[in-house]
């Protein structure tokens, strides 16, 4: 039984693909264990050049990606802004993480259309109806 059950797991079709952007490893693994689960493909990213070059070749189904990066060069509000300029990705779903709970920030990420913003620490079962929702329901 355990090896039908196996069977079924890895023939299961994607759900999605989603890019994870976010220079703390820890919140990525996380993320990554839960979008597994699920059946979920994930694209990580740990800083937004790396996110830009990865969608060049695979393009995602969402992204969720946290506001501030550890080297600072790029922030998520610039991440999605560029996207608005590139026919291929600005209807593609975009949500923020961050420890940053500030209600202006929030409020800013939603002005530029932004669909979501999820604080950290992450309820995973709120990001996972979120996507499912946002991705199934569209």
């Amino acid at each position: 039984i355990e090896a039908k059950i196996e069977v079924a797991k890895r023939t299961r079709k994607s759900r999605g693909t989603v890019l994870l952007v976010d220079s703390d490893m820890e919140c990525l693994s996380v993320i990554m264990a839960e979008l597994k689960k699920r059946n979920y493909d994930a694209i990580v990213a740990h800083y937004v050049e790396d996110a830009l070059s990865a969608m060049v070749r695979r393009s995602p189904d969402l992204i969720i990606s946290e506001i501030l990066f550890d080297d600072r060069s790029a922030n998520g509000f610039a991440f999605f802004k560029k996207l608005q300029e590139l026919p291929n990705f600005k209807r593609i779903p975009f949500f923020f993480m961050s420890s940053l709970n500030d209600d202006k920030i929030i409020r800013a990420g939603i002005r530029l259309g932004v669909q979501k913003f999820f604080p950290k620490p992450l309820d995973m079962k709120l990001i996972i109806a979120t996507m499912d929702s946002a991705l199934y329901l569209s």
